[in-house]
């Protein structure tokens, strides 16, 4: 069962409330309404409250124009509507990356559709964020971390040492090619050597020297490097701008 979407209404007047509460309502949407604001402080103070997903909002709350204020706010997390009885500042919200720009009074078809394509957005950056999520299983423990806490892994005997961020490691039951499967290059991780997986996000030096090929991580860890992966090494990095 899909989760209802956390959505907020910014609007200053009761009319135009009273209508969309009434087109919410009659649609077979995963939404719930979470609160009203009227103005500019309701409005903020609600969405740090509620952190919506979904905002419908004037763009002109009581003859201020909110919409920069309410992007800075929301930190492009939430799917903003605008429903608005101007058309001037049109271009200036599709630079602002809103779902839609709705004039009063509202086609009921394109306000169906400006929800369901806001719902899709919230679910696809929800999946997002779930998929640079790993579950590490360790003895009877499970823990759940970001891809971007590991900064390498280390082969340990039929086992796997990750060491993180935080400066703390944990001892997995799987080898280190299984590892690498899971930490493949498409997420960032490359097998440097034949005992270890690095996080290139973390790269800070490469020596590719080849009597002592090695990675320095900002950490200032130094690892071996298998310098017949230099030409794969090197593509890799060939992305990023050099002086």
């Amino acid at each position: 069962m899909e989760v209802n979407k956390r959505l907020i209404i910014i609007e200053d007047e009761d009319a135009s409330i009273d209508l969309l509460i009434a087109h919410l309502s009659s649609l077979q949407l995963p939404i719930s309404i979470e609160g009203i604001a009227k103005d500019t402080t309701q409005a903020l103070a609600l969405i740090e409250t509620v952190k919506p997903d979904i905002i419908l909002l004037d763009i002109m709350l009581q003859e201020e124009h909110l919409l920069d204020k309410i992007r800075a706010t929301a930190a492009n997390e939430s799917q903003i509507i605008i429903i608005s009885g101007y058309t001037e500042f049109a271009l200036q919200a599709i630079d602002l990356d809103v779902v839609a720009y709705l004039v009063k009074p509202i086609d009921s078809h394109l306000f169906t559709v400006a929800l369901q394509k806001a719902i899709h957005k919230v679910n696809a950056n929800d999946t997002n964020c779930l998929s640079r999520k790993i579950i590490v299983k360790s003895n009877t423990i499970w823990k759940i971390i970001n891809e971007e806490e590991i900064l390498y892994a280390e082969a340990a005997k039929g086992y796997t040492v990750l060491y993180l961020l935080d400066d703390s490691k944990i001892v997995i039951s799987r080898n280190i090619g299984e590892v690498n499967e899971l930490l493949s290059e498409k997420r960032g991780f490359m097998r440097i050597h034949k005992s270890y997986i690095a996080n290139l996000m973390y790269i800070s030096a490469v020596n590719l020297q080849q009597s002592k090929s090695e990675i320095t991580l900002r950490t200032d860890t130094i690892l071996p490097f298998a310098f017949r992966r230099r030409d794969e090494l090197n593509q890799m990095l060939s992305k990023l701008p050099c002086l």
